[in-house]
């Protein structure tokens, strides 16, 4: 498994932004290994949302659909996972499973959550398996004790590989 973290910030803003010049080190990086799958981290989502006010985080169109074409070189990429919109989300980048986090910090969080996750951080825990792709779990920090003796637990599980 590689993974593979891009810098989507624009300078001096907070909109996304992908430069000809970071997609061809992308698609470089992408045909490095090519016995390896790969997990793709960006700050801002490379897919429309269907939560909260803004569905496209990119500043321009262009922008973000630069980054979507170099994600689809090849059949290596398996698996998006983005931040940005502080709330849980899903989409698709062609034939790739994407997500985004939660946001930790309760008082920066979006969206409605139960009372048991209103008050407590909420993380997402990834798993790969060779055979279904990314599973993954959201978790509520001090939820319970957890079988390890820690005090998480997991709420649900979200399947990213393909049905």
């Amino acid at each position: 498994m590689r993974l593979i973290a891009l810098d989507t910030l624009k300078p001096g803003g907070n909109r996304g932004e992908f430069r000809p010049e970071q997609a061809r080190r992308l698609i470089e990086l992408i045909d490095a290994e090519p016995s390896k799958p790969i997990a793709v981290f960006t700050h801002h989502p490379p897919f429309e949302l269907t939560v909260g006010p803004d569905r496209f985080h990119f500043g321009t169109m262009e922008s973000m659909l630069r980054l979507r074409d170099a994600l689809q070189h090849g059949d290596r990429v398996i698996g998006i996972f983005s931040g940005h919109v502080h709330r849980a989300a899903t989409g698709q980048v062609g034939h790739i499973r994407a997500s985004v986090v939660p946001c930790i910090a309760t008082t920066l969080r979006k969206g409605d959550y139960p009372p048991l996750m209103k008050s407590r951080p909420v993380y997402h825990l990834h798993r790969f398996d060779p055979a279904w792709g990314f599973v993954t779990e959201s978790r509520v920090v001090g939820a319970d004790a957890s079988p390890s003796g820690g005090t998480t637990s997991s709420i649900t599980a979200a399947s990213l590989a393909e049905p």
